[in-house]
């Protein structure tokens, strides 16, 4: 086999394999396309969704200082909401966050009705509130309560997801 033989031969195998090359990088880049397409139709029908449900049960322009009215056991606490939402992945903030407004228990005057021991729940709303005014580095110890109540803000602490921060502080 002569030399140019060699080197038109060496130049068709380049070719062959820039042409398998160029058709696996098509293939590869067709189906990145499709699988963006697909999880941004995805993305697009959970935003949706999402939008949905705010407006089904929340409410759309719920603010840090909105003020909540609470009957809790029978007593009214009136509290911001930026006060019960503070202690991020709490149930208290989750309840009051505003996304599940429309679905929260009410008593016959329309405030949020929680079914809870009224001593213990003003304590930690006080609690909450102190550490709202405190600034970073002050330590706010979690409430501990008397002999009659400790038990129940024991409870509500651990119902409502405030005892880590309790634990933190």
């Amino acid at each position: 086999m002569s030399e140019l033989s060699k080197i038109k031969k060496a130049v068709d195998d380049k070719g062959c394999a820039w042409e398998a090359l160029t058709k696996a990088y098509l293939e590869k880049s067709s189906l990145l396309r499709i699988g963006h397409e697909q999880i941004s139709a995805r993305y697009e029908e959970l935003r949706q969704e999402k939008e949905r449900l705010l407006h089904e049960n929340g409410r759309i322009d719920a603010a840090a200082d909105d003020v909540i009215e609470i009957n809790a056991g029978g007593e009214l606490i009136v509290v911001t909401r930026r006060t019960l939402t503070q202690i991020e992945g709490s149930l208290l903030e989750a309840l009051f966050s505003g996304r599940w407004e429309k679905k929260l228990l009410r008593d016959e005057q329309g405030r949020v009705f929680l079914d809870v021991n009224s001593v213990s729940f003003r304590a930690i709303v006080d609690y909450l509130t102190e550490l709202n005014i405190s600034s970073p580095d002050s330590s706010v110890p979690f409430p501990l309560g008397d002999d009659d109540t400790r038990s129940s803000l024991d409870n509500i602490g651990t119902f409502f997801g405030l005892k880590s921060s309790k634990e933190k502080i």
